[in-house]
């Protein structure tokens, strides 16, 4: 098992299929490769241009369609993950009541899977105005609240958490300023609460 995130591993096809590593069972020590194909992957595309793509560059007003753009990439992503792996279904929010179950997934896990997606749709051009940073770090010499986030950086140079453990495999994640989320405050409550939707729709998440 590992301590930190693992680098991205992935490799855009020229079919336009994507091969890539998916981290589980806690701290990476199961990894998988899976490819998504040609199809799987323009049904991503479809599903993020229900955001408009410009309006990533007003990201950090808040709720803009930019960074629920951002979301809707790591839920799909995660989707398809699940349908080449299905255990990963078994992944709860937290860590909470799944020690031992197979296809669970903790913040390195999640952080290294999370930064992957990223980085093949920001490569792939799907997230116009944001850059993909490295995982950051919180209380990283505490073991029992030590906690990995992915971070993207939009291009007024804020900085953004993306954090998807806090929620179960295959769900929008929780988005908020990093510098936020380095003081433990918590995505879904005000004013975090603005950018993290859960609406029936996904339209509804871009208006």
């Amino acid at each position: 098992s590992n301590t930190a995130p693992l680098p991205p591993q992935y490799e855009i096809h020229a079919d336009g299929s994507v091969s890539l590593r998916i981290c589980h069972n806690s701290s990476c020590a199961g990894e998988r490769l899976m490819r998504f194909t040609r199809e799987e992957m323009l049904a991503v595309k479809a599903q993020l241009q229900t955001c408009p793509a410009g309006e990533g560059r007003s990201s950090n007003t808040g709720n803009k369609p930019g960074l629920q753009r951002v979301r809707i990439g790591i839920w799909q992503m995660e989707l398809l993950a699940k349908k080449y792996y299905p255990p990963l279904a078994n992944d709860l929010p937290v860590n909470d009541q799944e020690y031992g179950v197979e296809g669970r997934t903790d913040c390195v896990d999640n952080s290294t899977n999370t930064t992957t997606f990223l980085h093949v749709l920001s490569e792939l051009g799907w997230l116009p105005g944001w850059s993909i940073e490295p995982p950051a770090v919180r209380k990283p010499w505490d073991i029992n609240r030590v906690h990995w986030t992915a971070v993207v950086k939009d291009v007024a140079g804020k900085h953004w958490s993306v954090d998807s453990w806090y929620r179960r495999h295959g769900h929008l994640p929780f988005v908020m300023p990093l510098k936020n989320w380095q003081r433990e405050e918590r995505a879904w409550d005000m004013p975090h609460q603005n950018f993290n939707v859960y609406p029936k729709l996904v339209t509804e998440l871009c208006r």
